[in-house]
């Protein structure tokens, strides 16, 4: 029992005042009290509670620092889908700066030949909509 960790909080006025203190990897365990050290001992005496039921149930129960790990994968979860759409963005925006340069080739290539904007306005706005649709 004393190798799960036990954290204690002081509570806001508005919530009471006082201390709380919770087991993270005893998912419900608490306890509370005026002081850190009354919070403390209730807190024990609902962990061995909560353990004693747990067994009494048959229900397997959580080795110290599970929630930790728990914690530990579920980042790495998040950092993997962070970094899965940053790429995707960074391919997204490669794309865009792709037609930029395209559409400045265009734009340069009617100064210079003196196509009438409206025409090369609509092809050019038909070629975009389709190359969008594409990606």
């Amino acid at each position: 029992m004393d190798s799960y960790a036990i954290v204690i909080v002081p509570l806001s006025e508005a919530d009471g005042g006082g201390y709380v203190g919770y087991v993270p990897d005893l998912p419900g365990c608490m306890g509370d009290g005026e002081t850190r050290e009354e919070a403390l001992q209730d807190t024990t005496a609902a962990m061995q509670a909560w353990l004693e039921t747990n067994a009494s149930l048959d229900r397997p129960t959580p080795e110290p620092g599970s929630a930790t790990a728990k914690i530990k994968a579920r980042d790495r979860a998040m950092l993997s889908a962070m970094r899965a759409a940053l790429d995707y963005i960074e391919s997204q925006d490669g794309e865009i700066r792709h037609l930029e340069r395209k559409l400045e080739t265009l734009l340069a290539l009617m100064q210079e030949d003196g196509t009438s904007r409206t025409l090369l306005a609509g092809n050019l706005e038909a070629r975009l909509i389709g190359s969008v649709k594409r990606h």
